[in-house]
């Protein structure tokens, strides 16, 4: 009887401790995503979707893994913030300002970034499909290995930024500055480059397959084992480009402009 008393006891201790642990779980969480929007505030892991947050200074905050997806964020000062791996799919971002900010690893599907500045941001490895970017600035960016296929850009300057082995697959590239940008092994398949600005930038073994790069300019930019089969290249300018190796067969070539190109090793046919 007394064994059974003290095994009773100690169940209800055991209990009680885990309900007590349980409770104190769930009241930090709720105070912690129900922290007040300012900087330095750490809203990690917090479910922020489907909101409006306007007006406010968020530098840098801490949003790890946050979920903002079909949030409005508009006049937003997030400079420094940690967003790596957030949720930002379907969010809706204006005057946003994300310099230097961390996005790696970031869900940004089928979200509209206007007149936001992301200067010297990482991006790496960041899911940015069917993406609408108009009227920013990326300049120093990392998006090496992002995945930005079938997304929109007007108006966005990237010169200087890093896409190494980034996908942009049907993506609209068409008039954009990508003058000294490093676009190696990107994979540029059937996107629209129109026009598109390429001065000095590195294309080393790129893939611009069925790519429409109708007037674009490629002076001094290097295209070594680049993949630029049924290209599109009319009025294309190469001057002064390397294309040694470069694979253009079946490539549309009238009208491009060849003056002191290295064609070594590049295939005409």
């Amino acid at each position: 009887m007394i064994k059974i008393s003290i095994f009773l006891i100690l169940f209800l201790i055991v209990s009680l401790a885990v309900f007590y642990q349980s409770g104190s779980q769930s009241a930090y969480a709720h105070f912690h995503c129900k922290q007040p929007y300012i900087p330095f505030v750490n809203l990690s892991g917090c479910d922020l979707s489907d909101q409006h947050i306007v007006d406010v200074d968020l530098g840098n905050a801490e949003l790890i893994g946050t979920d903002l997806s079909d949030t409005i964020i508009q006049n937003v000062n997030l400079v420094n913030a940690k967003l790596k791996e957030a949720n930002l799919s379907g969010a809706k971002l204006s005057g946003v300002t994300l310099t230097n900010a961390d996005l790696s690893g970031a869900d940004l599907t089928k979200a509209s970034l206007q007149e936001t500045s992301l200067m010297g941001a990482d991006l790496s490895g960041a899911i940015l499909k069917d993406l609408n970017f108009i009227n920013s600035d990326v300049k120093g960016a990392n998006f090496a290995g992002a995945d930005m296929s079938g997304s929109i850009f007007k108006g966005v300057g990237f010169s200087n930024t890093n896409l190494t082995g980034a996908y942009l697959s049907q993506a609209d590239f068409s008039g954009i500055n990508l003058g000294n940008a490093i676009l190696r092994d990107v994979n540029f398949s059937n996107a629209n480059l129109k026009g598109t600005n390429f001065f000095k930038a590195e294309l080393l073994g790129a893939i611009l397959e069925g790519a429409d790069l109708s007037t674009a300019s490629l002076k001094e930019a290097n295209l070594s084992g680049a993949d630029l089969t049924g290209a599109i290249l009319k009025d294309v300018i190469f001057s002064n480009a390397v294309l040694s190796g470069v694979d253009l067969s079946g490539a549309d070539l009238s009208g491009i402009i060849l003056k002191g190109v290295n064609l070594s090793s590049a295939n005409l046919k």
